[in-house]
């Protein structure tokens, strides 16, 4: 009875130690290691000596085996099945067994370099099971910036760590649709541990039917930088659409002035024309009737009178008309800038020293065309020079003024300077007559700097462009002087 179970546990554990090798060996490697044959003949054989060792104790199984414990049966018994049988396994193994240590130790130094791989990559490597998608492998790295243990991670799946994560049946759908060895790209946003979130790039591709690798990278620079490219990108279109608001606002506002400035000079360009041809002349009929009168009279009272009336008659016209129609248009102007300047002169109160600088020139070229500096030049700059003038002896207190006028450049310059007070330019941005110089300068396009101390006079400088530039002209050189005490 004792054989029996024994030879029955042999048996058993033959048959199972040969099938845990079939089991174990996945995809045919057990067939592939040599001396796999000698072990499954030698198992078979000695599996074979134990069945006959057993029925030897059941004489109903002898007619089916071997009848009787006979010689020919002792011999396949021991000598076949169990001398043979172990001989042949113990052969199988010496072949298959040095093969298996090899394949153990290259699979080792593998997953050696497979680790250092995987610590020594700057992003974030998860290898995760395509049927259940957790984690079987993720490096050092991922651990530190997730926040969790490397156990924790190996407890979890793909969806555990994403913050609006797909089900199970789109993730398993995304893997079906591509074949092993391709790259899948996708952005999501995964969380950490304490709740953080953060954008990333995910690139995965299946190693085989059972598992996928995932590199993962933190993007949260690069979505910061493409954030601030967007961000600038909207200001300066943004500051692009101000800057062209602004730049019509401006010239709207320069088109509004110079409609003022110009509607400005037609009514007093009018004005001058009706006191000049008209009040003047209706003025001029009135003393040439008042004279006749006096040469028909008589009286020496009624003559006196007349007199009278006609001298403040003429006072009126020389002084009153003829100055005020001046100042509204000064019509001498049409014949060049130059004497009109000296006209202005003419009416500057006389306790004021002027000096008038003249680019000789200019002077020069204008005698020959005076239509060379273009009229609305022409009465800007002599605008800007009386209120120029007009301030100095308003407020200035000054004894002396300077004018200088010249060419260069393509362009007409004009500079009036004092020895008076002064102001400054700081606290007294507007008023004494400076908003009005600038904007005449403006108007025809040109420029005007005001500058002007306490205590240390005023200089206006305004330069206006020309159509056309007196050819060879150079300020303040050859200079025609003319000065009036």
């Amino acid at each position: 009875m004792n054989d029996i179970v024994l030879e029955t546990v042999r048996a058993i554990i033959l048959g199972g130690m040969l099938c845990y090798l079939l089991w174990v060996s996945k995809k045919g490697q057990f067939f592939q290691q040599k001396g796999w044959f000698y072990i499954v003949v030698g198992s078979i054989l000695v599996f074979f000596g134990s069945v006959i060792d057993i029925t030897d104790n059941f004489p109903s199984l002898n007619a089916y085996v071997i009848i009787g414990d006979t010689l020919l049966e002792a011999f396949l018994e021991k000598v076949v099945g169990s001398l043979f049988g172990f001989a042949l396994i113990f052969l199988g193994f010496w072949y298959w067994l040095p093969l298996v240590s090899s394949n153990k130790l290259g699979a080792l130094e593998s997953d050696l370099k497979y680790r250092t791989l995987m610590d020594q990559s700057p992003d974030f490597l998860f290898v995760s099971r395509i049927d259940d998608l957790r984690f079987t492998e993720v490096n050092d790295r991922a651990c530190e910036h997730y926040g969790y243990s490397r156990e924790e991670i190996l407890s979890m799946s793909i969806l555990d760590i994403e913050v609006e994560p797909a089900t199970h049946q789109e993730v398993k759908a995304l893997y079906d649709r591509f074949p092993v060895g391709q790259l899948i790209e996708v952005y999501g946003t995964n969380k950490r541990k304490d709740g953080s979130t953060f954008p990333v790039h995910v690139r995965f591709t299946k190693l085989d039917e059972t598992y996928a690798v995932a590199n993962v990278r933190d993007i949260t620079q690069q979505k910061m930088v493409e954030d601030e490219k967007r961000r600038y990108a909207e200001q300066s279109e943004q500051a692009k659409i101000e800057q062209a608001a602004n730049l019509a606002r401006t010239r709207e506002l320069q088109a509004s002035r110079q409609r003022i400035v110009e509607a400005g000079e037609s009514v007093r360009k009018e004005m001058a024309h009706r006191l000049h041809g008209g009040v003047q002349n209706k003025l001029i009929v009135l003393v040439h009737q008042v004279h006749q009168l006096k040469l028909h009279t008589s009286s020496d009272g009624i003559i006196h009178q007349l007199e009278s009336i006609e001298q403040s008659l003429r006072t009126v016209i020389d002084q009153d008309v003829r100055q005020v129609s001046r100042q509204l248009y000064p019509s001498v102007l049409s014949s060049g800038l130059v004497p009109g300047l000296q006209s202005l002169l003419e009416g500057i109160d006389r306790n004021l020293s002027v000096g008038l600088n003249l680019d000789q020139k200019m002077v020069q070229s204008e005698r020959e065309d005076n239509q060379l500096i273009p009229e609305s030049i022409r009465l800007a700059a002599y605008r800007v020079i009386e209120e120029a003038v007009t301030n100095v002896v308003k407020h200035a207190d000054a004894s002396r003024v300077q004018i200088d006028v010249g060419c260069a450049d393509g362009s007409l310059q004009v500079s009036v300077s004092d020895d008076g007070h002064g102001f400054d330019t700081e606290k007294v941005r507007s008023g004494f007559g400076t908003s009005s110089i600038k904007d005449y300068a403006e108007v025809v396009g040109g420029s005007c700097l005001i500058h002007s101390e306490p205590d240390k006079g005023t200089q206006i400088t305004a330069t206006f462009p020309l159509q056309k530039a007196p050819g060879g002209m150079s300020i303040w050189e050859d200079n025609l002087e003319i000065e009036r005490k």
